[in-house]
């Protein structure tokens, strides 16, 4: 059985040299990732976003959002969003953002119906009738 795996092994090494390329590639992103992801959810602001946009491709869908940082609008993709929230274009979440990031953690569960807030929160009275 050893033999057979040391040969399965030798017949397919550039497989697995190429396997491995990948991974050794493609980890750092994926940590780096981690690592804001768990900053901002630390120690990130809490403000407000408009789902503006959906796009549906074959495999997945891509929700964006738009919010106010420092008076600069922002545009920020979240790939994960609750099922049937497609639907909520134009309206507006809480989320969690950090200043030297452009990425954001989106509260699916707080909708933000307040007017004020949302005008605090940077947007026109355009942004919120749109």
């Amino acid at each position: 059985m050893k033999e057979k795996i040391i040969a399965h092994f030798r017949k397919n090494k550039f497989g697995f040299i190429i396997i491995g390329i990948v991974f050794l590639i493609t980890l750092p992103f994926y940590i780096n990732a981690r690592i804001k992801f768990s900053e901002i959810e630390k120690d990130g602001k809490i403000g407000i976003a408009k789902f503006v946009e959906y796009k549906r491709y074959p495999k997945t869908r891509d929700y964006y959002f738009e919010y106010y940082n420092k008076n600069k609008k922002i545009k920020d993709l979240i790939v994960d969003a609750p099922d049937g929230f497609s639907k909520k274009v134009g309206s507006f979440y809480e989320i969690k953002y950090l200043d030297k990031f452009d990425d954001i953690i989106v509260n699916f569960d707080k909708e933000i119906k307040d007017t004020t807030l949302i005008l605090k929160a940077g947007f026109s009275i355009e942004d919120i009738e749109n």
